[in-house]
C-alpha cells in the first residue's frame, strides 16, 4: 500500500515544488512503473500500484485544468476533520 501511496507523494511534492506539470507527471510515472515491476517480478497483487497511476492521473488533471488549477488541486492526504458533539 505504501508503494502506490509514494508515488501520488512524489507527484505532489514534485509539482509544487517545481511548478512543472509534465515534469512531475514523468517522475512520478516512471518511480510507480518501478514499482510495478518490481510488484510484477515478485508476484504480487499489483492493485496499490495501479491506484497510483489513477492518483496521479487525478492529481495532473486538477493540475492542469485552467489557471487556477495550482489553487484548486486537492490535497495529497485528505485528513479526517471531527466535528464537535452539540
Amino acid at each position: 500500500m505504501l508503494q502506490g501511496r509514494r508515488s501520488h507523494d512524489q507527484f505532489t511534492i514534485a509539482f509544487l515544488t517545481t511548478h512543472r506539470l509534465w515534469l512531475a507527471v514523468g517522475l512520478s510515472v516512471a518511480a510507480a512503473t518501478v514499482l510495478l515491476i518490481v510488484r510484477l517480478v515478485q508476484r504480487t497483487s499489483v492493485q496499490f500500484v495501479m491506484n497510483a497511476f489513477v492518483g496521479i492521473a487525478i492529481g495532473a488533471f486538477f493540475a492542469y485544468s485552467g489557471p487556477h488549477g495550482l489553487e484548486e488541486m486537492p490535497p495529497a492526504r485528505p485528513w479526517r476533520t471531527s466535528c464537535p458533539a452539540s
